[in-house]
């Protein structure tokens, strides 16, 4: 996270009106590689010293990667371990997230829970657990 914290700080140093008003900055979602990997992109912006701006920017190339909608359940569910934890962090960690994206992931993570059937399980049952999001277990017959 070097690099990009360095980046993000260097970019930090502009308003958003003296960039080009078409750029934005990578990852861009929906290309076949996504080169940063947006999560890295937004722990670094929790590291470093960044404008307001620019953490909001970094934050919403997460939302765009995971979905707000209907989808956003795949998406979750095709996260290996080390990117659930990462994203379940950044969903912790900022109040820059739309509320419609934190409540995607709420609705997503309980139904992901209940069929993980890895070791991804638990650190879902840790999370949920904390957010008072543990669904319900259907008794035994």
């Amino acid at each position: 996270t070097g690099k990009l914290t360095e980046g993000l700080e260097l970019l930090s140093q502009y308003k958003a009106e003296e960039l080009p008003p078409h750029w934005t900055p990578p990852p861009a979602i929906g290309w076949p590689d996504v080169i940063p990997h947006p999560f890295d992109l937004a722990l670094a912006a929790l590291e470093a010293d960044v404008s307001p701006s620019v953490r909001k920017m970094c934050f919403g190339k997460v939302q765009d990667f995971l979905g707000s909608s209907y989808r956003s359940n795949h998406n979750w569910e095709n996260l290996e371990e080390h990117r659930l934890i990462q994203a379940l962090t950044i969903l912790e960690s900022d109040d820059l997230l739309e509320p419609k994206f934190i409540e995607s992931g709420h609705e997503a993570l309980p139904y992901f829970y209940t069929h993980c059937k890895d070791s991804r399980k638990a650190v879902l049952h840790e999370y949920l657990s904390r957010h008072g999001l543990l669904p319900e277990v259907p008794p035994k017959d």
